[in-house]
């Protein structure tokens, strides 16, 4: 017998909708996004101007980010009817892509005050908590630095870290699944800040910097930026951040650990990406503690930064049904007769 819903409590009626409704619960707003971007606009250059920073940008990288931003809004322009077809479709993908960039970018420049304004490093604890674990970074440093092979496929797996992004905006988009898309985007803005907070009160120099005594067999993508740059921050030798020169300066938690974690999750639900997803971001994730210098506790706090973003995300998108649910039946209706 089909389950009866008291229509007077719409709250519960969303609560207790079936599950093919609740598959047609709205996309968070567009302007939420776009807020969120704002808002990190706003404290990172507020974070800039507390560190005395400034960015530097060269004359024709910026020249091509006006350009690349320029076709990016025409593009939205001429799109801005779209209802159906490929032309939403580019629409949506275009989008989201440039949200998704720039939380990228400003979570980027964000780390580099973060860094300047850290404590003191707490290296030791982290060193002592792998050691517990049973995880020893220089024997997987040095099994890296002996095969070529592994420092090769490393090296990609690392770097594969916005490929997952661009094939679930993608694919999202072509299969009209907009709520899932701004999930995902709020979900990874939301880990960025938490990475970002967490970050400022857990400085490292990460496992590499102990090595430096003798000389290094194999420099990973990370190098020692994360060691060698926060100190001449915090001493206000460096004034400028280039935007073409970005380095990883977040130790722990592990923002690599955090995205694969946040992929893997969001495209769990892509039945034809499931499992390259998963693949390309386990790569990603063995690859991590060598080429993004992490220590295994770096990791771990990663993904659950990860499953707390999307938790946060998921309690937010339950909340605006019933919610939502709610305003519409305060609203006051046509009159009678």
């Amino acid at each position: 017998m089909a389950r009866m819903i008291d229509a007077s409590d719409p709250g519960k009626a969303a609560r207790v909708a079936p599950p093919t409704a609740r598959a047609r619960i709205e996309p968070l707003p567009l302007g939420w996004l776009v807020t969120a971007a704002a808002i990190g606009c706003v404290a990172v250059c507020a974070l800039l101007a507390s560190a005395d920073l400034a960015l530097q940008v060269g004359a024709r990288p910026l020249d091509l980010a006006c350009a690349g931003a320029g076709m990016a809004v025409l593009l939205l322009y001429l799109l801005r009817d779209a209802v159906d077809g490929w032309r939403r479709a580019l629409h949506e993908t275009v989008t989201h892509a440039a949200l998704f960039t720039l939380f990228c970018l400003t979570g980027a420049v964000a780390a580099y005050p973060v860094a300047a304004g850290g404590g003191g490093y707490v290296d030791a604890a982290l060193v002592r908590a792998d050691a517990m674990l049973g995880f020893h970074w220089p024997v997987w440093y040095v099994f890296v630095a002996s095969h070529h092979w592994a420092q090769t496929l490393g090296r990609a797996a690392y770097l594969s870290i916005f490929v997952t992004p661009a094939l679930l905006i993608g694919q999202f988009a072509r299969t009209r699944r907009t709520a899932e898309a701004r999930r995902f985007l709020a979900a990874f803005w939301t880990a960025a800040v938490l990475t970002l907070a967490i970050a400022r009160a857990l400085p490292v120099r990460g496992p590499l910097a102990s090595m430096t005594a003798a000389r290094l067999p194999y420099v990973p993508v990370s190098g020692l930026f994360q060691a060698e740059l926060p100190p001449r921050l915090r001493l206000h030798e460096l004034h400028q951040v280039d935007l073409m020169a970005l380095h990883g300066l977040v130790g722990a938690p592990s923002f690599h650990t955090a995205s694969a974690v946040l992929y893997v999750a969001v495209g769990w639900r892509c039945r034809r990406l499931r499992w390259p997803i998963l693949a390309l971001n386990s790569a990603m994730l063995l690859a991590t503690p060598v080429e993004g210098t992490h220590y295994l506790v770096d990791m771990l706090m990663g993904a659950g930064v990860a499953l707390v973003a999307l938790a946060l995300v998921d309690a937010v998108i339950r909340w605006r049904v019933p919610a939502r649910a709610r305003w519409r039946s305060a609203a006051p209706g046509p009159s009678m007769p």
